[in-house]
């Protein structure tokens, strides 16, 4: 749905855009593919590794950290997409990784200590990937959420469903609007040449689902619950200053809280921005916050009539 003001020249002042369906329903295609789905599952398992593959998508977790540490899509060639889940704020200690057949398909669970409570994989025969996490989290963070690891020079483009074209920061949220977007890869520093824009790296809000295309082929991300932000690549906020509000680990980033942006003449991003308002204090966190992501590691096969945001022919993928 799209709202839009006029000023008495009919000069357009503002859109607001708004989803008429849940990301639920948005994601009902890749539901029902997973549950219908009944291919088989391959696992491995050695000394150090725990290996699952369906439909011709192999992902390994390493036994002694719990992280992805390889993986093939759906065309038998390397993703270099891992070195994760990485709590983004917080402490966790690896303790253990176990596997278990279910019904519908193969889990492999990861136990921690500290606030990373729950991480749980479960591989279908369609070859989606299920993630759902936990974490709790007590205090003041810039930031929340877990991270991977994608080698930025192998990025050709992304496309999403969400808040764009543009990036944004917790107390600039404004100036976006709900639509299936594709912003094609650069590395422009605000401020300073060469003026490349959108940006293609930052925060990027309200994500539904994402779609990287790389030199390695394509990987798709996509979460049923609302508020995702998704961090793409270390980027800086202003140009000359430091390249920050500090950044999580990794540099591929599923968040629920980002970091406000300060100005400039501070000379420190992320000092007192708590001093330019309420939205632009750093965030307080207090209990637990579960999430699942969706991850297909190629081109995943479509089912029934796509289920766009506004525009019906951008949507291609659900």
């Amino acid at each position: 749905m799209v709202l839009s003001a006029f000023d008495p020249q009919k000069n357009l002042v503002y859109k607001w855009t708004w989803s008429t369906g849940g990301n639920k329903q948005l994601l009902r295609n890749v539901l029902t593919l997973q549950e219908k789905e009944k291919q088989p599952i391959e696992t491995t398992e050695t000394d150090s590794t725990l290996t699952l593959k369906a439909s011709n998508i192999t992902v390994t977790w390493n036994k002694q950290n719990g992280h992805i540490t390889g993986l093939k899509g759906n065309s038998g060639d390397k993703l270099s997409f891992g070195n994760g889940p990485v709590l983004a704020a917080g402490q966790a200690k690896f303790t253990g990784l176990r596997r278990r057949t279910e019904s519908d398909g193969e889990v492999i669970e990861a136990s921690y200590q500290g606030d990373l409570k729950t991480v749980r994989w479960k591989m279908y025969g369609s070859g989606w990937l299920q993630l759902d996490y936990e974490y709790a989290l007590q205090g003041d963070f810039p930031f929340a959420g877990l991270s991977f690891t994608y080698p930025e020079n192998f990025v050709i483009s992304a496309k999403w469903l969400g808040k764009g074209p543009y990036r944004v920061w917790k107390n600039r949220m404004q100036g976006v609007n709900t639509d299936v977007w594709e912003n094609a890869y650069n590395n422009t520093q605000t401020g300073a040449a060469p003026w490349i824009y959108p940006e293609f790296k930052g925060y990027f809000a309200d994500i539904t689902w994402l779609e990287m295309n790389t030199v390695e082929g394509k990987f798709l991300v996509a979460s049923p619950d609302k508020g995702l932000f998704v961090r793409l690549f270390d980027f800086y906020g202003l140009s000359g200053i430091k390249p920050s509000p500090d950044l999580p680990g990794g540099n591929l980033s599923f968040l629920d809280a980002i970091p406000p942006l300060g100005t400039k003449l501070a000379l420190n991003l992320d000092t007192n921005t708590k001093n330019l308002g309420p939205n632009s204090e750093i965030n307080h966190l207090n209990g637990s916050t579960k999430r699942t992501l969706y991850f297909f590691f190629g081109l995943p096969k479509t089912t029934g009539t796509p289920q766009p945001y506004t525009v019906p022919a951008k949507n291609d993928l659900f």
